[in-house]
C-alpha cells in the first residue's frame, strides 16, 4: 500500500487517540503520524513505550484492550520537537485539531495552533491537505479556517479543505487508581496514572470533501453533503439526553450514568424528551435531506441506540463528565435550552427537557434553596443568555423550568 500521507494532530485526548490516530494507524497510508501535546509526562511516557499506547474499548459485554503503534507525540515547547512538527505540518495531508474548545485555536500568540497550521499550509510541499476540526462546536471548521487565514493573511498555498466532524463517540479519562484497578483498565502507557476508556461505537460523520484535488489518507469516516442537520441532531439529542441524565444523577448524588438509567422514571423522562419533544421537530426540520435518520422509525432507532450506549456498564460514563461546565450547557443555543426552543417552535411543550434545566440550575447554585422563585430564575437566566435572547422566549422557558422543579423533587 502506498504510504505517502502525513498526519499531524493537536491535542492527545481520548478523541484524538481513539478516532483519528487510531484510524490513521490502521489505514496503512501514512508514512508519519505525529501529534502535538503540551503535557510533557504524556509525551515522555508514550515515547518511552516505543511510540505505542493502549486503549480500553468498552463493548456491550466487556472491556477489550487495543494497542495502537507508530504514533509519535511531540512537545512543541521543545525546540527539536517543534522543528519536526513544523516539517510535518508543511508536508501534512491530514491535520486534526482535537482541543477542549475552539477558543484555544488562537491561544499562545505566535505559537498558537492557528499560526502553526497557517505556516504549514502556506507551502506547496504537499499535494493537498484536509484539516479536520474535532471540537464539540457546530461551526468548528469554519472558526478554525477563519483564524488560520487571519494568521496567514491569505488563502492556503495548496489545495486545502477545512472539514467539520460529528463525533458521538463517548469516552473517559480515568485517573483514580482504585477505579483503574476495579475496571481492570490498562494505562495509556506504562508509568502513566491515567487510562483512556472509550466505547466501541465508531460511526464518525464528516463533511464531504467533494474535491478531486484533496485526497485524505483516512477513509473510515461517513461523509455527508451537508453536516449541519447531523450536528444539530447530535447536540439536541445525544448531548441533550446525556446532560439530562447527568443532572438528574447529580440531583440523586449518583456517580455513574448507568445507575441513573436504572430508575424507570428517569428512563421514561429521557425517552419522552427525545421521542415526544425534540424528535418530531428534528424529523420535520430535516426530512428534506432524505436521510433515514430523519424519519419517525429512523429517529426512534437512533434514540434506542443512544440510551443503550449511555447505559453501558462497561463504559460506566460518569455524572461528573456529563455535568461539567454547567453555564455553557445552559447556554441559549446549547444542549438543554436549544432543544427546548426547537420543540416550542414546533408547538410542543418540552416539559421533560425542562427537568434537565431545573436540575442544571440547581447544580449551578451554591447551597440552592428548596425551590427557586420565578423572579430569581429569570434574573439568573437573563444574565446568562443576554437581554435580546431572553426577550425572544425567556419567559416561556423560565416558566417551564420553574414548573419542572416539582417533577425533579418528586423523582424516586
Amino acid at each position: 500500500m502506498n504510504r505517502d500521507h502525513v498526519f499531524a494532530g493537536f491535542g492527545f485526548g481520548p478523541i484524538q487517540a481513539s478516532i483519528f490516530t487510531r484510524d490513521a494507524a490502521r489505514a496503512g497510508t501514512f508514512s508519519e503520524i505525529v501529534v502535538a501535546e503540551i503535557d510533557p509526562r504524556l509525551v515522555g511516557a508514550i515515547r518511552s513505550n516505543g511510540n505505542r499506547y493502549a486503549l480500553n474499548i468498552a463493548t456491550s459485554s466487556r472491556v477489550e484492550v487495543e494497542e495502537v503503534p507508530d504514533v509519535v507525540l511531540l512537545d512543541p515547547a521543545q525546540q527539536r520537537d517543534a522543528r519536526r512538527l513544523t516539517d510535518c505540518l508543511e508536508r501534512g495531508t491530514d491535520l486534526v485539531t482535537a482541543l477542549p474548545s475552539v477558543s484555544l485555536y488562537s491561544a499562545g500568540g505566535s505559537h498558537s495552533v492557528s499560526r502553526r497550521i497557517a505556516t504549514g499550509i502556506s507551502t506547496d510541499r504537499a499535494t493537498s491537505t484536509v484539516v479536520y476540526a474535532a471540537e464539540n462546536h457546530i461551526r468548528a471548521a469554519q472558526t478554525l479556517q477563519s483564524t488560520v487565514e487571519s494568521e496567514a493573511g491569505s488563502s492556503p498555498g495548496r489545495p486545502c479543505r477545512f472539514v467539520n466532524t460529528v463525533l458521538s463517540k463517548m469516552s473517559r479519562i480515568v485517573t483514580d487508581p482504585g477505579e483503574i484497578q476495579a475496571l481492570n483498565l490498562v494505562p495509556l502507557a506504562p508509568g502513566l496514572d491515567r487510562a483512556y476508556l472509550v466505547e466501541a461505537y465508531h460511526t464518525i460523520l464528516a463533511q464531504r470533501i467533494a474535491s478531486d484535488e484533496v485526497e485524505p489518507g483516512i477513509h473510515s469516516f461517513v461523509e455527508k453533503d451537508d453536516l449541519y442537520p447531523f450536528e444539530e441532531t447530535k447536540l439536541f439529542s445525544h448531548n441533550a439526553v446525556h446532560a439530562l441524565i447527568g443532572y438528574i444523577g447529580l440531583h440523586f448524588g449518583l456517580e455513574q450514568l448507568p445507575r441513573v438509567l436504572d430508575r424507570p422514571r428517569v428512563l421514561e423522562i429521557a425517552q419522552d424528551a427525545l421521542l415526544e419533544e425534540v424528535g418530531p421537530a428534528l424529523v420535520s426540520k430535516f426530512r428534506y435531506t432524505g436521510d433515514p435518520l430523519f424519519t419517525d422509525a429512523g429517529y426512534r432507532e437512533n434514540v434506542a441506540d443512544i440510551l443503550e450506549r449511555i447505559a453501558n456498564p462497561f463504559l460506566a460514563d460518569s455524572v461528573a463528565r456529563a455535568t461539567r461546565d454547567t453555564p455553557r450547557k445552559l447556554g441559549y443555543e446549547d444542549r438543554i435550552i436549544g432543544p427546548m426552543r426547537l420543540a416550542m417552535d414546533a408547538g410542543k411543550e418540552p416539559r421533560n427537557l425542562a427537568v434537565a434545566g431545573a436540575a442544571a440550575v440547581r447544580s449551578w447554585t451554591e447551597n440552592p434553596p428548596e425551590r427557586f422563585g420565578k423572579d430569581e430564575l429569570s434574573e439568573r437566566l437573563r444574565n446568562l443568555w443576554g437581554e435580546d435572547n431572553f426577550a425572544e422566549s425567556g419567559e416561556a422557558l423560565v416558566s417551564l423550568i420553574f414548573d419542572a422543579q416539582e417533577t425533579l423533587r418528586g423523582l424516586k
